[in-house]
């Protein structure tokens, strides 16, 4: 894969910001970020619940919120992009674990064993949802784009996600990506699904190549600004030389699963009980015993 094809980035040759430069509400249109609160979560939560409703992919419930068991897992992103108070769009990177697996492990198991054979570290982009009446096209790609540069910037060898068939043209032509597994039907969302696949340490060796010494968080951040979109601190915090950058805290905790998702997603009382004694050590006093679907 060419780096340029993906058309990463076109920088404008834009001045670094100021330090301390702070620009107003009506100067910028959204706001990208990694969600750090509580509402932020059950906004992208909400989110993800219409518009999975809205296209048929999921049966209408009271709760009206839609979450993974690896939502709850402490090294999940949940990546959105607001304007004002309003989360618009939202994605989440899903990190491989030896007891969790990746979401597209009950249909592409086999093909993601020989990525783990080769001791790579692999994500999965998943949960994608946006409110395409207020959330543009190029803001949608753009968002993604800053994704994709995410896992660049950390440690992430193989970048993995499931899309609709009529997607995959979309996915190949604008992010670089390829199939990694044939198109299968997926249950859980009553539709036909294609793995694809990116080669993220590929990626960086070209890109370190392509910007060795480039002041890119600066650049990164103006040429976001030119189009009118700031970008959150603790996103421009992974593109950083000190690696502990990239750590991060997903906000959930018990309080917040018990009052707003127990009882919300029947799959967590299905899961192994090495898996629910993980998140009750992770979350005490998290009720996974009572994640029964209404």
């Amino acid at each position: 894969m060419e780096l340029q094809r993906t058309a990463w980035l076109p920088f404008i040759g834009t001045l670094p910001p100021k330090t301390g430069f702070a620009p107003g509400r009506r100067d910028i249109d959204y706001v990208f970020k990694i969600a750090d609160s509580m509402d932020e979560l059950l906004q992208a939560f909400h989110l993800l619940y219409q518009e999975y409703l809205s296209v048929g992919y999921i049966r209408e419930k009271p709760g009206q919120v839609l979450f993974t068991k690896y939502h709850l897992l402490p090294e999940t992103c949940v990546f959105i992009a607001k304007s004002q108070k309003n989360v618009l769009s939202t994605t989440t990177l899903v990190h491989d674990s030896g007891l969790f697996g990746l979401p597209m492990d009950g249909l592409y198991g086999d093909e993601l064993s020989t990525l783990r054979k080769k001791r790579r570290n692999i994500v999965e982009v998943g949960s994608l949802a946006s409110d395409r009446h207020a959330f543009s096209r190029s803001g949608i790609n753009n968002f993604m784009k800053l994704i994709l540069l995410y896992c660049v910037f950390s440690n992430v060898d193989d970048g993995l996600v499931m899309v609709n068939p009529r997607h995959v043209q979309h996915y190949k032509n604008r992010y670089g990506f390829n199939v990694f597994g044939e198109e299968k039907f997926y249950p859980q969302v009553n539709a036909p699904a294609v793995a694809l696949h990116v080669d993220v340490r590929a990626m960086r060796e070209k890109f370190n190549s392509a910007y060795c010494n480039f002041p890119f968080r600066q650049e990164l951040y103006a040429n976001y600004l030119s189009m009118k979109i700031v970008l959150s601190k603790n996103i421009l915090n992974a593109f950083d030389n000190d690696a502990t950058a990239y750590m991060h805290s997903n906000p959930m905790n018990a309080r917040f699963f018990n009052q707003f998702l127990c009882g919300k997603n029947g799959d967590l009382s299905e899961l192994p009980l090495e898996c629910k004694n993980y998140l009750r050590k992770v979350y005490p006093g998290i009720k996974i015993e009572n994640s029964i679907d209404l």
